[in-house]
């Protein structure tokens, strides 16, 4: 390249930040990147360097990819879609500028790391405007193959071709391509620019080319081929050589599902910020020569956090279930529940059917492959998976189902810990779901709590929660709590040993005092445990001011009842009966009371018990399911079910005002 000429960047190639940089050079010799290091833009006699954090490898127009260079950010305009690209690699869009000192002269063993002296984003007028919807919007320009042939990052004519099942086999010494293409037909030569355009607006394939992430199938190149003569138009594709697809992995039964989930999820994690990619499935998972699961086939990527149910798409049995209807779109748990089918399919012994006929048929495949897991905590973990939509629709938090936080979760830790399961309350009117403790010999009770918390939030919540036990929640059983300070292994293996237990952990409830003009506060601060509570069947932990029981039960009413229940009447006693529970307990305070709850009503844990049967049977809708050839035929024995915004079902509704039905409103002692 002659530097008097002047150059234009045809597009961003990879990236690297200047502190990985230069790591590699100085600590492991890696020559990839030395050309950063040039006199003319750093001066090693001088300690103290400015300069930007990320370095962008750029292709430069009307030369081949031996001419690619690294570029600092400053010097990378707008125009190449350089904030897509920062955007869809979850990289800031202010550009950063690092002011620190360099050791040159320690390398190897004796690397020193950069001192950053400071970091500062510099916000640019288009940064400032930047808007993640500009990513539908974001052009890709293709070149023509003979372009290509020239200029191109993948010379396709300097390789020897071998036609595959699905894609065309490129060598050239030591490297492997796949090369992928897509024929439109009936293309006249002033219509291809526009056919180009179109084909990418719709097939989102070519993020694969931008994205850089070492388990997402990274494209190589992609131009296209225009025939005069045939009026066609073919969309050529090359990717990364990969060894095996999962599907074919799977039948060699050389697969291990917790590898293939961590990888697929660190994939998910990484796109799921802007976008879902609503194709998960075994023939979309690649494995390359060097251990890793890779996610492919982007075509039909959607930049959007959810989707209209009309407009989802997915593959064979690795479907997304429909729930309520229509009525609702579909977030990123279309992913996380085509990945809990994909890994049911991995593990040892499990076999689906090749085709369904009805989703009855796609259940009886995923409940005898679940039977195959090794552990109860495995099952619960793909349940959970499967059912993170229902939950999310009744109030929990999405953070609990994401793939950063599935990614955390013990039970795809090979460290054999103990486990104990409890119910877990996001908020006081959310649904109870169904958790796992994992526990070590030394954790006390606070510290398993915090571990539970820690899955449902991205950072740890000011709201104060505590443990509760009881025989049984769902029959409204009496309620006691465990003290923060006790040993959970010793409560749970040598207290409770043999004996019926059930935990849920609960936040505690702060009423809104101005919610309630009309209650007078006293001065003493204390904590009150309802169980039983009316509608629900939960345990409630209250921290109140109050000594008046009436107003005890208006402050749980506002703060623990769903609004539409208002106008009912709450039972409430200043008594705790402990007859069905032995030896000595901790009180949560001196005052307890407890409320009772109607025969009629189901509680919430009844509720949940619902989800850990199958999906099609109670709670889910399989009118139409998203499936390869569109509609699946629903089995004539599939149950149907709707269900309340409230989680009820509507089999305890009543019509036409949708009230609970309560056994007798008459009986109540204090009426609110």
């Amino acid at each position: 390249m002659d530097d008097t000429e002047e150059f234009e960047i045809e597009r961003i190639v990879d990236h690297v930040s200047f502190l990985d940089a230069f790591e590699q050079l100085q600590k492991f010799n890696n020559q990839k990147y030395s050309s950063i290091f040039t006199e003319s833009r750093i001066n090693k006699k001088k300690k103290e360097i400015t300069l930007s954090k990320y370095f962008f490898l750029v292709k430069w127009l009307n030369y081949d990819q031996e001419s690619c260079t690294w570029e600092p950010e400053t010097e990378i305009p707008d125009g190449v879609c350089l904030q897509e690209y920062k955007a869809l690699n979850n990289m800031p869009i202010p550009t950063a500028i690092l002011k620190l000192d360099l050791d040159f002269n320690r390398t190897g063993i004796d690397f020193l790391p950069p001192k950053i002296k400071s970091e500062t984003l510099e916000k640019t007028t288009t940064s400032k405007r930047f808007k993640m919807s500009q990513l539908n919007e974001m052009p890709f320009f293709t070149n023509d193959e003979l372009y290509n042939g020239k200029f191109g990052m993948v010379r396709v004519s300097e390789y020897t071709k071998e036609p595959g099942d699905k894609y065309v086999i490129l060598a050239k010494d030591n490297e492997t391509l796949l090369m992928k293409t897509h024929v439109i037909e009936n293309v006249t030569s002033k219509e291809t620019q526009q056919h180009v355009r179109d084909y990418h607006s719709k097939n989102r394939s070519f993020l694969q080319m931008i994205v850089k992430n070492k388990n997402i199938l990274k494209m190589k190149d992609c131009f296209f081929n225009f025939n005069d003569g045939l009026h066609s138009l073919t969309m050529k594709t090359v990717y990364e050589w990969s060894e095996q697809s999962l599907r074919r992995r799977v039948q060699e039964k050389i697969v291990d599902w917790k590898i293939v989930c961590r990888d697929i999820l660190n994939a998910l994690a990484f796109v799921h910020p802007y976008g879902i990619h609503q194709s998960v499935s075994l023939d979309h998972i690649q494995y390359d020569r060097h251990g890793n699961y890779k996610l492919s086939h982007f075509d039909d990527f959607v930049f959007a956090k959810s989707i209209p149910a009309d407009d989802v798409k997915s593959c064979d049995v690795e479907l997304a279930p429909r729930k309520l209807g229509q009525s609702e779109s579909f977030d990123f748990t279309i992913d996380i529940y085509a990945l809990a089918i994909v890994l049911l399919q991995c593990v040892e012994g499990v076999k689906f059917r090749s085709s369904h006929d009805s989703v009855r048929e796609i259940e009886d495949d995923i409940e005898n492959a679940t039977r195959f897991l090794k552990t109860d905590a495995e099952r619960d973990y793909i349940r959970q998976m499967m059912t993170a939509r229902i939950f999310i629709l009744n109030g929990l938090n999405s953070c609990r189902f994401t793939a950063n936080t599935l990614l955390k979760h013990p039970a795809l830790s090979n460290q054999n810990k103990p486990f104990f399961p409890c119910h877990y309350m996001h908020t006081i009117l959310s649904m109870p779901i169904k958790e796992n403790i994992f526990y070590g010999e030394e954790d006390n009770v606070i510290e398993v709590i915090n571990n539970i918390v820690s899955w449902h939030h991205e950072k740890m919540p000011e709201t104060e929660y505590h443990m509760v036990y009881s025989e049984s929640f769902a029959e409204a059983a009496s309620s006691l709590r465990f003290n923060y300070s006790e040993n959970f292994h010793k409560i749970i293996n040598k207290e409770f040993l043999g004996k019926k237990i059930e935990l849920v952990i609960v936040p505690v409830v702060k009423p809104d005092n101005s919610l309630m003009s009309q209650c007078e506060s006293s001065s003493e601060n204390k904590y009150l445990l309802l169980h039983k509570q009316a509608l629900d069947g939960l345990p409630i932990m209250l921290q109140t001011d109050e000594k008046d029981i009436k107003t005890i039960a208006l402050q749980a009413k506002f703060a623990c009842v769903l609004p539409k229940y208002h106008a009912f009447r709450i039972n409430l006693h200043k008594k705790l009966p402990l007859e069905s529970l032995d030896g000595e307990h901790p009180l949560y305070s001196q005052e307890q009371y407890y409320v009772e709850v109607e025969a009629s009503v189901n509680n919430r844990f009844k509720l949940t018990r619902r989800f850990e049967g199958r999906l099609s049977d109670v709670y889910l809708s399989w009118d139409d399911v998203a499936g390869k050839e569109g509609e699946f035929v629903r089995s004539v024995n599939d149950r149907k079910r709707s269900i309340d915004s409230t989680g009820l079902p509507e089999d305890i509704i009543d019509e036409p005002n949708k009230r609970p039905r309560l056994s007798n409103d008459s009986d109540l002692p204090i009426d609110i």
